[in-house]
């Protein structure tokens, strides 16, 4: 019986002057914008749990500059959180490419497109979004004036 339960309040003392036994009410469940820990009462134990469920569907933006310098590929409104779930882009030169979060380097530059060098990149961050804030911003940089083409996925909350 729960000790939340009035008829548990106005039960007496069983034979002897002894009390019921007391069991305490379960915690309560615990629930964020992207986890949930559940509580389960048949062993006592919480579970986390991802809400993949609940999370919002992704949008894409294209990567497409050729004029060297930074671009910016997405901005979030003002109160609005961007999450990156995945990157992917190619070059068609040789170049470095540096990744910006409102500004300021997220990674330092990524040799491209020479003689032994990759000339793409598939970044995917299925499980925990790159969370870049706030009206957060993605932007690409390119250290050369070369096409660079692609596509990131993301959300806004």
């Amino acid at each position: 019986m729960n000790i939340l339960d009035p008829d548990y309040i106005n039960m007496k003392p069983i034979a002897g002057g002894q009390e019921p036994p007391v069991t305490p009410p379960p915690p309560e469940q615990i629930v964020t914008q992207d986890h949930a820990s559940v509580y389960n009462p048949n062993d006592g134990k919480y579970y986390d749990w991802l809400l993949t469920a609940y999370r919002q569907t992704a949008e894409a933006a294209a990567i497409n500059f050729a004029g060297g310098g930074v671009s910016t590929i997405i901005s979030a409104s003002p109160g609005d959180k961007l999450l990156i779930v995945s990157i992917s882009l190619t070059v068609d030169g040789e170049t470095n490419i540096t990744f910006y979060s409102k500004g300021v380097p997220i990674s330092g530059p990524m040799d491209f497109g020479a003689e032994g060098e990759p000339r793409g990149i598939v970044i995917p961050i299925p499980y925990s979004p790159l969370d870049l804030g706030l009206s957060g911003s993605l932007q690409v940089g390119s250290s050369e004036a070369v096409q660079v083409s692609g596509m990131v996925c993301y959300i806004v909350i």
